[in-house]
């Protein structure tokens, strides 16, 4: 069922259909996207679960390996371009997110170049390499056209180069799938054109306009030993900083163009106030979950058995007087401890407090009044079906651009 979407970005496009979902599909949706860069300790998943207040989204290296496991195997045409983009409708705020994994992560760099997976044993640095590029342009090919919002993440503060150059290839990518897939177009009527799809999609092959670009910064260099007020004042001309970097670098490279955002690649609201960039300061820096557990657990088998001794007895496995904490104690422990919180929305928008949820909360209603504005009135939200079948068509024709040949006529619409 739609309502209770956990997956695969495949698996949620394809699925069956039905009837029930018929009120669901005609909602209207925001989508938005996370990639970027991320280590074990400090994912993207954990980020948004937090923002969410669910554990929605999971880390899974089989997924990256079976996906290595995969390549050059097209016997399963529908899950062969987009297996590592994973999706979630959070239906309260009528919202789609979307997660890229893999491409800039240790873990699929460890499963890549340490020769653990057998299709990549016999290939070069550069072999691999090559595959990681082609693979992760053309996963943002997939997602770009359907975004109204990107959020990159970077591990450190500085901005990646890497990703103007990465950017402009879409940039040129895209006008060779939107050639694809206006030729689809020409085989749908037009009144079915006009209900199926998006008219923006219709019009300029992708959902809305422009996608807005959002940018979030950890480990900041500042030192430990700063006051708070100091380090919020430093934190603020950093992040300035990085805006006009950034801007400059996009709007020289013809990525962005503040005078007509909705015909331009990408979008940033350096000139509106409302800021595009984000440094993480330190007290959001991810704590060792299994850590914190073990001290919660040996904690509360301290406050049962009653002293420090007993405790030590029972890291070694005895259990002193036959105390010891029952499997619901266990269970409430590891929730609190690992599962997010639930955010406040209306204390989130009346915050002093400047952090992400603030950020991203302030970011996404911006979003969503311009796109409800007068001045962008020509582009309305998309339903969650339009959606749907915006994507579908998009896979379809990112499937023949990739493999340099038509797709195959049973894997339709549907």
């Amino acid at each position: 069922m739609i309502e209770s979407i956990k997956t695969n970005f495949d698996q949620f496009i394809f699925q069956q259909q039905t009837s029930d979902n018929q009120e669901l599909l005609n909602s209207s949706v925001l989508i938005v996207a996370v990639l970027g860069k991320e280590v074990s300790d400090n994912t993207k998943a954990d980020l948004l679960n937090d923002f969410l207040g669910e554990r929605v989204f999971f880390e899974d290296e089989m997924d990256k390996n079976n996906f290595l496991n995969c390549v050059n195997k097209t016997e399963n045409v529908q899950m062969e371009s987009s297996p590592l983009i994973d999706i979630h409708f959070d239906k309260e705020e009528s919202i789609i997110w979307l997660i890229i994994n893999g491409f800039n992560d240790i873990e699929f760099q460890h499963l890549l170049f340490n020769n653990i997976n057998e299709n990549f044993k016999n290939k070069s640095f550069f072999e691999k390499m090559s595959f990681v590029d082609r693979e992760q342009l053309f996963a943002l090919a997939q997602i770009f056209p359907l975004c109204h919002a990107l959020i990159f993440i970077e591990q450190g503060c500085r901005f990646d180069l890497e990703w103007i150059c990465l950017l402009k290839r879409l940039n040129k990518l895209r006008s060779s799938i939107s050639r694809r897939i206006r030729s689809s177009f020409s085989s749908i009527p037009e009144t079915e054109l006009s209900t199926k799809f998006p008219s923006s999609f219709v019009n300029t092959c992708r959902i809305g306009a422009s996608p807005r670009l959002l940018f979030c910064f950890h480990r900041n260099p500042l030192r430990s030993d700063l006051n708070s007020t100091k380090k919020k004042e430093l934190l603020e001309k950093m992040e300035k900083c990085l805006e006009t970097q950034i801007a400059n670098l996009l709007k020289q490279h013809g990525l962005v163009d503040i005078k007509h955002p909705n015909s331009s690649f990408a979008q940033i609201t350096i000139a509106s106030g409302t800021p595009f960039v984000y440094c993480f300061n330190q007290s959001e820096i991810p704590v060792d979950v299994n850590n914190e557990l073990a001290e919660a657990l040996f904690g509360s088998l301290g406050q049962i058995t009653g002293g420090e001794d007993e405790v030590s007895s029972n890291k070694s496995g005895n259990l002193g007087n036959g105390n010891c904490i029952n499997s619901e104690e266990i269970l409430r422990l590891i929730n609190q401890i690992t599962e997010p919180s639930k955010l406040d929305k209306k204390e989130l928008e009346n915050s002093s407090d400047y952090n992400f949820p603030f950020f991203l909360h302030k970011a996404i209603n911006k979003l969503r009044k311009d796109l409800t504005s007068n001045k962008v009135q020509n582009t309305p939200l998309p339903t969650l079906g339009q959606f749907i079948e915006a994507a579908k068509l998009l896979k379809l024709c990112i499937y023949e651009e990739k493999n340099g040949e038509s797709f195959d006529s049973k894997a339709g619409l549907g």
